[in-house]
């Protein structure tokens, strides 16, 4: 029975920080921080789907090539956006570098990063775990 043992056999991570083994390109603090399933390393988020990235979250702190990356997923982010309108708001926001994001209809890549949820003048506020795990279709997928 399962019960009977669930505590000396169960081993778990709990929490929506992670970290992560960086690859080749410095990841700054406040950057959306993408792991590349080619390689399965950190990199700066990027609108290219070279690595097949997946976004995994906002850094934490600086993380250096070689070392080691703590990042985020659970907050609402405010990241720049060109010319955002208040329509905006309940889009996909898709990776444009690694402190933007763009619609999925301006996107080359279509890496999701989440759901945006305010609009402000300068950027959005983007919901980093309101996102469909595959690549963006439209602007509401």
């Amino acid at each position: 029975m399962l019960t009977g043992n669930i505590g000396s056999t169960l081993t778990a991570k709990c929490g929506n920080i992670q970290t992560y083994k960086v690859g080749s390109q410095h990841i700054w603090r406040g950057a959306t921080v993408a792991v590349h399933l080619d390689d399965g390393l950190a990199y700066p988020a990027t609108d290219s789907d070279e690595g097949h990235p997946v976004v995994v979250g906002v850094a934490l702190e600086e993380g250096k090539p070689g070392g080691e990356v703590r990042a985020r997923n659970d907050l609402k982010y405010k990241r720049s956006a060109a010319n955002p309108s208040q329509n905006w708001v309940g889009k996909l926001a898709c990776v444009a570098d690694d402190e933007s994001v763009q619609l999925p209809s301006t996107a080359v890549a279509k890496i999701v990063v989440g759901r945006i949820t305010e609009v402000e003048e300068d950027g959005v506020y983007v919901d980093f775990q309101d996102r469909p795990a595959r690549v963006a279709t439209s602007d509401y997928d």
